[in-house]
């Protein structure tokens, strides 16, 4: 019988249940015993025996979880409005170790497929880690162009637009830590620097901190179209994630809605929703359900 002191987020449909928030997709749990169940076809790149999971829909693009955050994307773009040409989005989680990295690296390659001009901006400058999953250089970034002793006009800023191995896709490192993170985003020149970038890519992914736990997600959130919410199932609870969506309410920022990650289709909760993923397995492999 399930604890009845758990009041984590588990399932599919949960966020939507006890929030009444959209939720955008829910992106399986990638591990070693999940292998099996989660992998469809072979094809990975650059002669990888096992993708990162930050990566997966690039290396691995015939994955379930790859094909699980296509299907993420798809509800994010019908969400938002066709007539906007380029959008800043902020993606943040309640907690710590929810899957934020994860999850906007992963859509921004799925973004990047479609032809998209994608900007990831790493905005937490106390533990950035888009640097390292992009293999970029973290000599510059975010921290260098909020720095009072930066020059700052356009030149400085395309110069921390770095390009990465997927076509399409650019990144801002966070930079060196020689800044404040909180205070520095309180200065006059991040919404120049969001209205630039705005200006010049299609979409603007920005990865935060954790929202209960620092300011930025929501200094950034006012300067953003909009938010989505990461929470990671069996992890984030409801009063977590609900007291994120009422700060965020409280500033005006609206939310687009919630990703599910890590959540396991073998669950007792999920059970229905493994059979869907075991069919899915079987199809790509055979060709039959």
């Amino acid at each position: 019988m399930q604890d009845q002191t758990d009041r984590t987020l588990k399932s599919p449909g949960d966020s939507n249940m006890y929030l009444n928030v959209p939720e955008l997709g829910v992106i399986p749990v990638a591990d070693a015993e999940t292998t099996n169940l989660l992998t469809i076809g072979s094809g990975l790149k650059n002669g990888a025996a096992r993708t990162s999971v930050e990566l997966t829909t690039w290396r691995d693009g015939s994955s379930v979880l790859a094909e699980s955050v296509r299907a993420t994307l798809t509800s994010i773009l019908f969400s938002t409005s066709e007539e906007v040409s380029s959008r800043v989005i902020v993606i943040t989680s309640p907690g710590p170790g929810e899957g934020k990295s994860t999850v906007i690296s992963n859509l921004a390659i799925a973004l990047a497929e479609i032809h998209r001009r994608v900007l990831v901006i790493d905005a937490d400058l106390r533990r950035p880690r888009l640097h390292d999953i992009f293999k970029v250089p973290n000599t510059w970034g975010l921290s260098y162009a909020l720095s009072p002793n930066t020059r700052f006009d356009e030149t400085t800023l395309d110069s921390l637009a770095l390009g990465t191995e997927v076509k399409n896709l650019s990144i801002i490192p966070a930079g060196p830590n020689r800044v404040n993170g909180s205070t520095a985003l309180h200065s006059t020149r991040v919404p120049k620097m969001m209205e630039y970038f705005r200006s010049r890519y299609d979409i603007v992914l920005v990865d935060t901190p954790p929202l209960l736990h620092m300011s930025d997600a929501r200094l950034l959130g006012r300067l953003a179209d909009t938010v989505i919410l990461v929470i990671r199932a069996g992890k984030t609870t409801r009063g977590a994630a609900k007291a994120a969506w009422e700060r965020f309410a409280a500033d005006g920022t609206p939310v687009l809605g919630t990703i599910l990650n890590g959540w396991d289709p073998r669950s007792a909760a999920g059970s229905y929703y493994e059979n869907a993923y075991k069919s899915a397995y079987r199809y790509v492999q055979t060709g039959k359900e």
